[in-house]
C-alpha cells in the first residue's frame, strides 16, 4: 500500500468475497475497500470520508456484498448513505431497503451507460 491509500493504524475486522469471487475488506473505521486497501471501483481514490460508513452500516453492506459484483459494491454504500441520511427513506438501514435501493441506483448508472446519443 502507497501511504496514500488508508491511514496507518487501522486494522480489518472483516473480509468477505463478492459474487465474482473479489476479496472486499471492512477496517476499523468504517472504510471499505478492496484486498491491500485498494479502492473500490466508483468510489475516488484519496479521500478518506468516501467509501467511510458508520460500522454498524458497514456491516450490513459487508453481509450484502457476496450477492453483488466488484463493480456493484459502490452502489451499496452510495445506498447504505443515502438510507442514514434520511432523504428517501425514513426507515432503519436494512438488507432490504439496501438491496431494494442499490439496485435502483445500480440501473440508474446502466441506463446511463447504454442510452442511445
Amino acid at each position: 500500500m502507497s501511504k496514500d491509500s488508508f491511514p496507518a493504524g487501522v486494522s480489518v475486522l472483516a473480509k468477505r468475497r463478492t459474487h465474482d469471487n473479489k476479496t472486499i475488506l471492512l477496517w476499523a473505521d468504517g472504510q471499505i475497500t478492496q484486498s491491500f486497501g485498494i479502492w473500490l471501483p466508483g468510489i475516488a481514490p484519496r479521500k478518506h470520508t468516501t467509501g467511510k460508513l458508520p460500522l454498524a452500516d458497514a456491516w450490513v453492506v459487508m453481509d450484502e456484498v457476496c450477492l453483488w459484483d466488484m463493480s456493484e459494491v459502490a452502489f451499496l454504500i452510495k445506498a447504505a448513505r443515502v438510507i442514514r441520511s434520511g432523504t428517501i427513506h425514513k426507515i432503519p438501514l436494512s438488507p432490504g431497503t439496501l438491496r431494494s435501493l442499490a439496485a435502483k441506483l445500480s440501473n440508474k448508472h446502466q441506463e446511463k451507460l447504454y442510452a442511445k446519443p
